[in-house]
C-alpha cells in the first residue's frame, strides 16, 4: 500500500498535512493532560482535610492516653477521646476520599477534553489518507490490466460483460474474424 503520492506537490501536501494532524493530537494531548494536573490539584485542599483529621486523631488518641492514666478516673476520661480520635480518622478518610475523586475526575476530564478533538481530526485524516491508498491501488490495477489486455477485454472485465454471451464480437474478435478465411 502506497501512503504517499509520485508528485512532488501532492507528496508534499500530505506531509504537511501528516505533520499537522501530528501538532494536532500533541497539542490536545498537552491539553488534556493540563486539564487533568489542574483538577487534581483542586483536590489539594483536602489534603489540609486529611492532615488536619490525622493530627487530630493522634491528638485525641494521646489525651486519652495520657487521662487514662489518671488514677481511679482515667479509664472513664479516655472512651470520649478514643471516639474523637475515631473522628479525625474519619476526617482524614474523607479528604484522602476526595483527593482520590479529583484524581479521577482529572484524568476523565482531560482525557475527554482531548479526545474528542483527536478523534474527529484523526477520522478526517484516515478516510482521506485511505481514500488515497485505495485510488492507487485501483490505478496500478487498471495500469496492470491495461497492459496485459486490450481495452475492450479491460472495460468487460471492469464492468463484467460477456460479450461473446450476448452475440457480440470484441474488436480484437471482429479483426481475427477478418483475418482469418472462412472454410
Amino acid at each position: 500500500m502506497q501512503l504517499y503520492a509520485d508528485l512532488r506537490g501532492r507528496r508534499t501536501r500530505q506531509l504537511v498535512t501528516d505533520t499537522l494532524v501530528l501538532t494536532w493530537v500533541l497539542v490536545w494531548v498537552a491539553v488534556g493532560r493540563s486539564i487533568a494536573t489542574h483538577i487534581s490539584d483542586a483536590g489539594g485542599s483536602a489534603r489540609h482535610m486529611e492532615d488536619g483529621g490525622r493530627d487530630f486523631a493522634s491528638s485525641m488518641s494521646d489525651a486519652g492516653d495520657r487521662l487514662r492514666k489518671v488514677p481511679v478516673v482515667g479509664d472513664d476520661l479516655k472512651p470520649p477521646f478514643d471516639k474523637a480520635s475515631q473522628a479525625g480518622s474519619s476526617i482524614s478518610q474523607a479528604g484522602r476520599d476526595i483527593q482520590d475523586g479529583f484524581d479521577r475526575l482529572g484524568l476523565l476530564l482531560g482525557i475527554l477534553v482531548a479526545a474528542l478533538p483527536i478523534c474527529l481530526v484523526v477520522l478526517v485524516w484516515a478516510q482521506a489518507r485511505w481514500r488515497y491508498a485505495r485510488r492507487v491501488e485501483t490505478a496500478r490495477k487498471l495500469d496492470a490490466l491495461l497492459h496485459e489486455e486490450s481495452a475492450t477485454e479491460v472495460v468487460r472485465h471492469m464492468v463484467g460483460l460477456d460479450l461473446a454471451s450476448l452475440g457480440l464480437l470484441s474488436r480484437h474478435d471482429t479483426a481475427t474474424a477478418v483475418q482469418s478465411p472462412a472454410t
